[in-house]
């Protein structure tokens, strides 16, 4: 499920409703925590919504490494971690900081700070996000879209390379 994404430099979006999608970007926007860089939300395989400072550039490799990183990590589906983590097109010779909690089943929450201290606040900002996200209509509105199947070449219209092998210039 990653290689359409990889291969085109990036990773997928979860298809959301923009209202939706703009309201789950305030309140990651109302995190108000000191030297807060980044906040993420995510599912296994594709990005729900981040909100950064203009001063944090998250190139998609790093984005990639990440996700991969909590991924294939068990413990933070666990419980909630707060953990080193190097996002090398960021800055390869520092570490920033990571909390990171699944909110629900399949929705991870990542705070990037760039204070070794900020376990506390950073918990407190998850409860804040996972006080909106249990809201029925978001919690109706998320679940809808994890279960919706990822978007696949042959669905693509012919004018932006999708069909099947053979019927496309891409293939």
């Amino acid at each position: 499920s990653w290689a359409l994404p990889v291969m085109f430099g990036g990773v997928a979006p979860l298809p959301l409703d923009l209202d939706l999608r703009k309201s789950i970007a305030q309140c990651l926007q109302g995190c108000f925590v000191p030297d807060l860089m980044c906040s993420m939300l995510f599912t296994e395989d594709r990005v729900i919504c981040i909100s950064k400072r203009k001063r944090f550039k998250l190139d998609h490799k790093d984005l990639f490494l990440f996700m991969n990183f909590v991924r294939l990590n068990d413990s933070f589906k666990q419980s909630e971690s707060f953990t080193p983590f190097c996002f090398p097109s960021f800055n390869a010779s520092a570490f920033l900081y990571v909390y990171v909690s699944y909110v629900t089943e399949n929705v991870c929450l990542a705070l990037i700070s760039g204070r070794a201290d900020s376990f506390h606040e950073l918990a407190e900002a998850k409860l804040f996000v996972q006080g909106f996200l249990a809201q029925e209509k978001v919690k109706r509105g998320l679940d809808v879209a994890i279960r919706e199947p990822e978007l696949q070449i042959a669905e693509l219209p012919m004018s932006a390379g999708g069909g099947f092998m053979g019927e496309t210039p891409l293939w």
